[in-house]
């Protein structure tokens, strides 16, 4: 089984292959990959998990797209794709009320803590519109989940890459009875 952590900082995971763009200090992948703008090293079909755990949040929007072909391409036919973000509605919420007065804590949660030069956030993650994104991508049965009772403000998400994807123009061929 074939299952890659991408992003994965100093969090490597037994089982899977750990790629990250940098090895510095402690983060010590077993891949160096800048696979934001790079393609995976994997055949078409061959993965059969990808997670990114606190790291979708850290890429600019427009390379997104790019992204989640790289996935679809990649991972074989009901492959799972996990992501795990802060949740933006709910982390600025606590920073505007500065709850538990951790105003310094909320502010990493919404912005990196930014130890270092990619330790940013890009993207306030939403949820919603995540769900909208990887299903116009090609994943279906999109489901979330919080991480623990302890962090309702960060979400785990899990979709399935969809083995027969339709495409807007089947739909409207098919609806204007132009299929061939």
């Amino acid at each position: 089984m074939l299952k890659l952590n991408l992003g994965c900082g100093e969090f490597k995971l037994d089982g899977f292959i750990n790629i990250d763009c940098v090895s510095a200090g402690n983060v010590k992948p077993d891949l160096v990959l800048d696979f934001v703008d790079k393609q995976l090293p994997y055949e078409q079909n061959s993965v059969d998990q990808i997670w990114m755990i606190h790291c979708l949040e850290h890429i600019e929007m427009p390379k997104w797209g790019r992204l989640l072909a790289e996935f679809t391409r990649v991972l074989k036919d009901n492959g799972s794709l996990t992501l795990a973000y802060p949740e933006f509605k709910e982390c600025a919420r606590r920073f505007i009320e500065n709850e538990n007065n951790q105003r310094t804590f909320w502010r990493a949660t919404l912005y990196g803590r930014q130890l270092y030069d990619t330790d940013y956030h890009v993207v306030p993650m939403d949820s919603h519109e995540i769900k909208e994104t990887l299903e116009a991508a090609g994943f279906y049965r999109v489901g979330f989940r919080y991480e623990s009772d302890n962090e309702p403000y960060n979400t785990i998400l899990c979709a399935y890459k969809d083995p027969a994807p339709v495409s807007r123009e089947m739909v409207l061929t098919s609806e204007l009875g132009l299929a061939r």
